[in-house]
């Protein structure tokens, strides 16, 4: 794994930059789902499939929704058939009035301004692009303790790791962000330090180029000198 990983980088300093995007971006994509300018946004950006634990993150819905009466869910991301979700979690998505689905999307990093808080409670990973996207954009994050997002997210510091397939524990640690503003902003400002310092295309490259700064000069080197058998 070059640096701390990551695959391209994250563009922190351009798309993914809460400087790119007013108070304004904010308000309109809330105002395009309905949702009040007062309301905490709990987000997801992924496949809408039970792998990516999205079964959980519905069964901690149903107890926050009833905890927060001003919190709202905004999934970013479509349906699939190869791994869908049991039909009464479907049917909830669908017709709970602060259930907002986005469907597929482009604009991902103007969807986080209207976020509060993200959520990635998936089975497996890659690396966890989407949370470190989430980072960027200022947001504390709660994910899963698997590879990928145990990279990806700094548990205590950029945002909190639950274990897979544990709604009760992702609905706790949820809670406790959606009660302290303080701490969303803490652990959000965190992120954003973290993507900028180790995650950025341009830390990328470099280690790309020095891994094969490295090589070269490994090849340019020469052989070792053979051992001369002993004679007996």
């Amino acid at each position: 794994m070059l640096g701390q990983g990551s695959v391209n980088g994250i563009d922190a300093l351009g798309r993914f930059s809460p400087a790119q995007y007013g108070e304004g971006t904010r308000e309109r994509i809330r105002h395009s789902y309905g949702i009040p300018t007062d309301a905490l946004v709990l987000g997801f950006v992924g496949r809408i499939v039970c792998d990516k634990g999205l079964r959980e993150l519905i069964q901690a819905w149903r107890g926050l929704r009833e905890r927060f009466p001003l919190l709202h869910l905004l999934p970013v991301g479509i349906f699939e058939p190869q791994d869908p979700l049991p039909p009464a979690d479907e049917a909830l998505l669908r017709s709970d009035p602060r259930v907002h689905l986005a469907g597929w999307r482009t604009d991902i990093p103007e969807h986080l301004t209207a976020m509060d808080l993200f959520a990635n409670p998936s089975y497996r990973e890659g690396f966890g692009v989407a949370n470190l996207e989430a980072s960027a954009m200022g947001l504390p994050v709660v994910a899963t303790t698997i590879p990928g997002c145990v990279d990806s997210v700094q548990n205590g510091i950029t945002g909190t790791l639950v274990p897979p397939r544990e709604a009760l524990a992702l609905e706790e640690t949820l809670a406790a962000y959606l009660l302290d503003p303080s701490l969303r902003r803490k652990h959000g400002q965190a992120g954003r330090a973290r993507v900028l310092a180790h995650f950025r295309p341009e830390t990328l490259s470099r280690e790309v180029e020095g891994m094969y700064r490295g090589l070269a000069k490994r090849k340019e080197s020469p052989p070792p000198t053979p051992v001369t058998p002993c004679q007996s």
